[in-house]
């Protein structure tokens, strides 16, 4: 399967679900506004005024606004 394998779901505007089903580094840029995350260690990089989540390979987090 040569599709992307990797998708973020917004729920209610506040909480942010990054998945990445691929065996390679994803980055994600999020939507507009401050996020940190959910649990545990996440480092969330700012990249032309967007933060943005590098997740490693078949790793799922959840970000939340703050």
């Amino acid at each position: 399967n040569h599709h992307t394998k990797a998708i973020q779901i917004l729920l209610q505007n506040k909480w942010l679900i990054l998945v990445n089903a691929k065996f390679e580094p994803q980055q994600f840029l999020l939507p507009e506004g401050n996020w940190q995350p959910l649990l545990g260690e996440l480092k969330i990089t700012s990249i032309a005024n967007t933060q943005a989540v590098t997740l490693n390979n078949i790793e799922v987090c959840v970000v939340q606004r703050i």
